[in-house]
């Protein structure tokens, strides 16, 4: 079974396996790389998520990755 996980531009938190390891936001390429290299993830999809805030329409980027179990 493959595990999906989606990095964002949009959001920080923590890699689901290393809790003190930050991913998206800020560390976007970061927290990919980190998947990539330290879980053995690979990409599925890079591309752009157009979502709604408080101050209406923005674009993120997003990467989705994925790793069978």
């Amino acid at each position: 079974m493959k595990q999906i996980f989606k990095v964002s531009t949009d959001s920080l938190r923590s890699c689901p396996y290393c809790r003190n390891v930050d991913v998206g936001g800020i560390c976007f390429e970061k927290g990919i790389n980190h998947m990539l290299s330290e879980h053995n993830y690979q990409i599925e999809h890079i591309g752009t998520e157009t979502i709604e805030g408080d101050l209406g329409l923005f674009h993120t980027t997003v990467a989705i990755l994925s790793v069978e179990d």
